[in-house]
């Protein structure tokens, strides 16, 4: 599960912009082991390149989550950096199931990581 290459957030509902905001950004606060890492989110209306220096997204491809409230997704060059990134994203979602929002939960898809990967890829 540490290797997780895409999560799905809240499969059955919807996520707020800040709890979008707050997963993001105890993602991108991991340190980096490899070369790179390129952290994208997907929600209902596109894909977005995260940019974890301003807290930022940035517009990515049309592309949208096929299931639940967002999907995030890595581009890296050592799978470890997939599985630094995925555990305080999910520590994150769990601290916001006390807010007066609808819980966001995290499921990741193992069937859907090579998939995720590789199209993120072409």
């Amino acid at each position: 599960m540490l290797n997780s290459r895409s999560s799905y957030h809240n499969p059955g509902g919807t996520a707020s912009d800040q709890q979008i905001s707050n997963v993001l950004w105890a993602a991108g606060k991991m340190p980096i082991t490899g070369s790179f890492r390129d952290i994208y989110v997907a929600n209902q209306k596109a894909t977005y390149l995260y940019d974890p220096s301003l807290n930022k997204l940035n517009w990515y491809s049309d592309d949208v989550a096929d299931r639940g409230a967002f999907v995030l997704s890595f581009k890296r060059e050592l799978n470890f950096d997939a599985g630094l990134v995925y555990m305080p994203a999910i520590v994150a979602s769990i601290s916001l199931w006390d807010s007066t929002e609808p819980a966001v939960s995290s499921c990741p898809m193992r069937s859907n990581c090579i998939s995720e990967y590789r199209r993120l890829e072409d």
